[in-house]
């Protein structure tokens, strides 16, 4: 939880849970507030804990969390399937590896009761996603989860995994990064929070169980919830290899291993002849009654197939083998998880083949895992691109240090004086760590991370150097006692601490909680005593070093690391207590750089001590990759809204010339597109017939227009408001003029467009009008509700207006005319109904003043002397008669298109159209990559 219980007995652990709970359904469900609530709690177990104090302080902190949202978009096949829900309530199945795991999450700091539930309902949505093991017939399903960078992901499969294993999945495979630490590390994890007994070469499997109980295992027993059996083990050379392919493993088994050629070739080797493989249809199968679960760990590494699928028939060899291990099961269930899901929404979503199947798209759902209230990520160390996040002060620029082994740098190149922000950001290291163990976390982890080269050689000679700056700069001088040494640190001190701790606790206040100001006398007799006692340790993380981060080792103990490395530090391995990161290497794609940061995730009572030091080009570039993942994201949440799936919902990621999406040959698909709406007629030509859409889109409209009575044409004062007076006001027709751009945008943004809307979706126009507001475009804006004059069934707009609802009467689309390529968009969407025109002949200028009509008509005359193209005329005459500052919005009830698409109860489904002048060169557009589907959907368009 956020407070550490884990030291207080089960009994207490146990009371604490049942007052979160109590004080939780007084908050929520009997609405009562919180001070109230914690304080009746607090008298209703005050006999029954040792410190009511410490049990108000807790409550408090638990009851103040806010859950996150952690969508699962599916197709509608697997949306309509509840069997592990279903499962749940009927008390069939054996749930004690499920209650042991989320009752010892807990008892971990860090771990909030509404964190844990958001992790136990997300993990069930993804377990009703999976194929059903109990049926025992052929199933499959693929799909993918995405999280931030150390938010907990491996928390998410991990729980994933007692779930499958709880509801009949025999064999369980977990396919982690390429380095053999982060393999022993996921091992490790999954030996507390899944096997509850550590694993090891040293001894046999029976006297695991008995000797070496850890984790869960001390929950609830082994021996009561049945041992489940791992292949590999934690040690640095316990993965599958050629002397286990060899033996025949009986399910239920769990295997925790590399994406290594060799290694997969073992396994898919020690499966195909295995006792339980039969053979079907002259392939070797294993049959449904063993379900497998393949989780692909960081699955946009190695995974992801290189080779051109124009030119060959072969992948690349991880993404052949991955796919081959699929094959073998009759019923299996693939799950990618990533933080940087980039390339896996451009795999070839059709590709099938006879040898290696199906590829990797994640066809069936994609999952959102929850983020933590409490977890620090790009958003908040380097803000949203242009939006007003504010980043938090925790940033220091390298400019002396960049180009020292910059990019371009060689494996031999010499290794130069070690930078001054680079001995400054040592400094800083100490700073730190004497803080966190006054606030009394001594025997925690402190890391620092040093990733400046990839090349092994060059980070041994750092290390050197790095060793030798600290031995005779700083632990001589200290212990000499040097006064300027001493000076040196309370200058930092005062100038960058003290302030930046302030600023913490008032503008980030939430994440501020232990993070209490220390004299600086206490902090530089603790850093004497770290001195002193020599608590620092200086290793090189790579191939080549014994150093090894296992930091279980130093449990209990003061364990203070420098941590110089490159690729073994770039993905996945989770850098305990890390404070300072000192980061200057280069990276030429998104996903890979924003991976390399691995000061994300949860910094309780210190994040006020930790630092990022870094040039000014890679913060730029973090800032873009930043609003990339958040642009995605909110992509995949509009996705599960207009209730879509991965092969119906064109994705597309926001591209920068200064950085690639990913590796080229892990992004062959797709095309690139700019969303330019200048000098454009925009209209929502398809709308979905969906009763909770056309509802939001319905509310949307009527709170727009109910707010515009100051704008309302002919009602008040409102010609005053604009320059832009419509010359011919016809029936049927309501007008708002003087309107604000920023409140149009704002209309956008709530407005939900079709799921098959890739290029002129509501949120792309949303960001173009803000654009150009920034170059004085698009600031005044003409509204017009169109009507028809026929003696319709009127519905009803604009009902919160002072001036009474409008009385409209919605125009009706013939659909006769659709041809087979729009039939065939609706059969594939199921709910995507095609208006084929939305607007009418002249409706687009409806707004324009007498000058700009008469202006219009000249134009007309004048190019229709020289081309019969109208929609060459039409753009034409917008760009010499529309101005910039001006925008005209065109709003349509539709009164019958469809049997599922017609107004209803006085309400009526609005579409829209949007007229926009030539932006004349100005603004700074979005790009995009646009992925297969967005760009089959875009015919549509």
């Amino acid at each position: 939880m956020i407070n550490d219980i884990g030291n207080k007995d089960r009994y207490e652990q146990n009371l604490y849970r049942a007052a979160v709970l109590r004080c939780i359904k007084l908050v929520k469900d009997d609405n009562e507030d919180i001070k109230n609530a914690v304080e009746e709690v607090a008298v209703e177990f005050s006999r029954l804990v040792k410190d009511v104090n410490n049990l108000k302080n807790f409550l408090y902190q638990e009851v103040t969390q806010e859950g996150s949202t952690h969508p699962v978009i599916m197709t509608e096949n697997v949306r309509q399937r509840d069997w592990w829900n279903n499962r749940k309530k009927s008390n069939d199945i054996p749930m004690g590896y499920v209650i042991r795991y989320f009752d010892y999450l807990s008892a971990k700091p860090g771990w909030s009761e509404m964190s844990i539930k958001d992790l136990d309902v997300s993990t069930d949505e993804v377990m009703n996603a999976l194929a059903n093991p109990t049926l025992k017939k052929a199933d499959e399903r693929r799909g993918l989860v995405y999280g931030d960078v150390q938010s907990g992901k491996t928390a998410h499969y991990i729980g994933l995994i007692n779930k499958a294993y709880s509801a009949g999945y025999k064999i369980i495979i977990v396919l982690t990064g390429m380095q053999n630490s982060l393999r022993s590390q996921t091992q490790a994890r999954v030996d507390e929070e899944v096997l509850g007994y550590e694993t090891s070469n040293e001894i046999s499997f029976e006297e695991q169980l008995k000797q070496n109980v850890i984790g869960v295992g001390t929950v609830i027993p082994n021996a009561d919830v049945g041992p489940l059996q791992s292949i590999t083990n934690r040690d640095e050379k316990g993965d599958f290899n050629k002397k286990l392919s060899t033996g025949s493993f009986m399910p239920p088994f769990i295997i925790i291993t590399k994406k290594v050629s060799s290694v997969l070739k073992y396994i898919i080797s020690s499966l195909s002849k295995n006792t339980i493989t039969k053979v079907i249809n002259g392939k070797k199968i294993i049959p449904a009654s063993y379900p497998a679960l393949i989780i692909d760990d960081e699955a946009d590494q190695a995974s992801i197939n290189t080779k051109d699928v124009e030119k060959t028939d072969n992948p690349s060899t991880i993404n052949g083998l991955i796919r081959k291990l699929l094959n073998l099961f009759e019923c299996k269930s693939y799950v990618g998880y990533t933080a940087t899901p980039f390339a896996n929404i451009f795999i070839p979503y059709r590709t099938d083949d006879d040898i290696y199947g199906k590829d990797l798209f994640p066809k069936d759902f994609i999952a959102k895992a929850p983020r933590p209230e409490l977890y620090v990520g790009a958003r908040e160390f380097f803000g949203l691109g242009e939006e007003e996040i504010k980043p938090m002060p925790l940033m220091r620029m390298i400019s002396a240090g960049q180009s020292f082994l910059s990019q371009g740098t060689k494996k031999d190149d010499y290794v130069g004086e070690l930078p001054s922000e680079l001995k400054e950001a040592i400094k800083f290291f100490f700073i730190s760590t004497a803080i966190r163990n006054l606030r009394g976390q001594r025997n925690k982890p402190n890391t620092m991370l040093i990733h400046i080269v990839r090349f092994v050689d060059q980070q041994k000679t750092i290390k050197k150097k790095i060793d030798k700056y600290v031995r005779e700069e700083i632990f001589n001088f200290i212990s000499y006692g040097d006064g300027e040494i001493r000076k040196a640190f309370e200058n930092i001190y005062f100038s960058d601490f003290v302030p930046t701790t302030k600023e913490i606790r008032v503008c980030f206040s939430k994440y501020s909680q232990g993070c209490n100001e220390i004299d600086f006398d206490s902090i530089w007799k603790e850093i004497t005593r770290l001195v002193s006692a020599k608590e620092l340790k200086i290793w090189a993380i790579n191939g080549k070093s014994d150093d090894s981060l296992i930091y279980k080792n130093y449990k209990d103990q003061p364990f203070n690391v420098i941590a110089i490395g490159g690729d073994k530090l770039s993905r996945g391995l989770t850098l305990e207590g890390l404070t300072i990161s000192y980061f200057t290497r280069a990276a030429s794609a998104m996903d890979t750089l924003l991976q390399m940061g691995r000061w994300f995730g949860y910094r309780p009572a210190y994040l006020d001590v930790c630092r990022i030091f870094t040039t000014q080009d890679l913060f730029n570039k973090f800032k873009i990759i930043s609003y990339s993942v958040a642009n995605l994201s909110a992509q995949f949440d509009d996705m599960n809204t207009l209730k879509s799936d991965p092969e119906h919902f064109g994705l597309k990621v926001a591209t920068n010339p200064e950085i690639l999406i990913s590796a080229r040959n892990k992004v062959r698909t797709g095309a690139d597109y700019q969303a330019d709406f200048s000098n454009h007629l925009t209209q929502t030509r398809l709308i979905d017939a969906d009763p909770e859409i056309i509802e939001e889109n319905y509310q949307t409209v009527n709170n727009f227009l109910s707010s515009l009575d100051s704008n309302r044409f002919s009602m008040g004062d409102s010609a005053g408001l604009s320059k832009y007076i419509p010359s011919d006001t016809k029936t049927g027709k309501t007008y708002w003029i003087g309107v604000p751009g920023a409140l149009v945008a704002d209309f956008f943004d709530k407005y939900h467009t079709s799921k098959t809307a890739t290029k002129a979706s509501s949120r792309h126009i949303a960001d173009y009008i803000r654009e150009m507001q920034k170059y004085n475009g698009l600031t005044d804006w003409t509204v017009c509700l169109c009507g028809t004059d026929k003696n319709n069934t009127p519905t009803l707009i604009a009902t919160e207006s002072k001036f009474g609802p409008i009385k409209v009467n919605g125009i009706v689309r013939n659909r006769s005319a659709m041809n087979e390529k729009n039939k065939e968009i609706e059969e594939a969407t199921g709910t995507t109904r095609d208006l084929h025109a939305l607007i009418s002949g002249g409706d687009e200028e409806l707004d324009y003043t007498a000058d700009q009509h008469d202006l219009a008509k000249n134009e007309k005359e004048n190019l229709k002397k020289k081309t019969r193209d109208n929609q060459f005329i039409a753009r034409e005459v917008r760009r010499v008669v529309r101005t910039f500052d001006h925008g005209f919005l065109l709003l349509y009830p539709i009164e019958w298109a469809a049997e599922d698409l017609k107004a209803y109860d006085n309400k009526a489904p609005y579409g829209f159209a949007v007229v926009f002048p030539d932006r004349q060169g100005k603004g700074n557009l979005k790009s995009y990559k646009l992925n297969e589907v967005a760009m089959e959907l875009d015919d549509y368009e």
